[in-house]
């Protein structure tokens, strides 16, 4: 255990702050396409069609990309949060995206990102983090390894778990144009091959909510250059009390008009 806080505290020393190039432009929006519509309604069902097929998974998940929003993750977590809030809101949406099934989803939006990495490095040296939670932050500090077997195993367990394939209506919480990341710059960031790789690729983030049967299921989907659908970063299934809890501070994290 010693040796991992150690490790944890080295870790965060080195990640540095973030540092903005004056990002004044607007990169949200509250809407989307028609066309945009019909792609995530598509990628939904492609998602819940291989929730017991960890192959199949791996068609519709970005696994690359997700491990490109832990890095920024990562960046963003050690930060003193007086960058751009824009940042901030994706942060928490690529936050959501990224935590495990068991963690309160009111973190990503109660909490400054500072306070997000308290709680991964806390995690991590419980040992009790998995892939699929942030494991890729876990294996930045050398907890644990970076598998895509068992990222996608543990996803395809918990769709089985949280049954998309009863999920219907949808609403775009917030979009963010990628661009938003050319103006993002951390000492992890700027050094991760792969998240640069996910920078420019990536070109449009989505935060959508799924009204399922029992549940709601929070996706985040992009759109990446040259592919034709959306691939998923990652998901969240929330209880109908959890949801009406949330409302209030989702309103308030991405600045949602009323």
């Amino acid at each position: 255990m010693r040796g991992t806080t150690r490790a944890l505290s080295v870790a965060a020393f080195a990640l540095g702050a973030l540092v903005m190039g004056g990002c004044s432009h607007t990169w949200y929006q509250f809407e989307v396409s028609q066309v945009e519509r019909s792609h995530i309604d598509a990628t939904k069902n492609a998602l819940a069609a291989t929730q017991a097929n960890p192959n199949a998974l791996a068609q519709v998940v970005d696994l690359e990309g997700r491990r490109g929003a832990e890095a920024l993750i990562a960046g963003m977590s050690v930060q003193s949060n007086q960058g751009d809030a824009q940042v901030e809101r994706l942060s928490r949406v690529l936050y959501l995206a990224i935590m495990g099934d068991a963690e309160d989803p009111l973190a990503a939006l109660d909490q400054d990102m500072t306070m997000a990495g308290a709680r991964v490095a806390q995690r991590i040296a419980q040992g009790g983090l998995n892939q699929m939670g942030l494991g890729g932050l876990a294996a930045m500090v050398g907890v644990v390894g970076d598998d895509d077997g068992q990222r996608l195993r543990e996803m395809s367990v918990s769709l089985q778990r949280g049954q998309p394939q009863t999920c219907g209506p949808f609403d775009v919480i917030v979009s963010y144009d990628a661009g938003i990341l050319g103006h993002i710059h951390t000492s992890i960031t700027d050094n991760d091959a792969t998240y640069q790789a996910w920078k420019q690729r990536v070109q449009a983030v989505h935060l959508v909510r799924f009204t399922c049967a029992t549940n709601h299921m929070l996706v985040v989907m992009t759109r990446n250059r040259g592919e034709a659908g959306l691939r998923v970063i990652g998901w969240h299934f929330v209880t109908q009390a959890q949801w009406e809890s949330m409302r209030p501070g989702l309103r308030h994290a991405f600045d949602l008009p009323q």
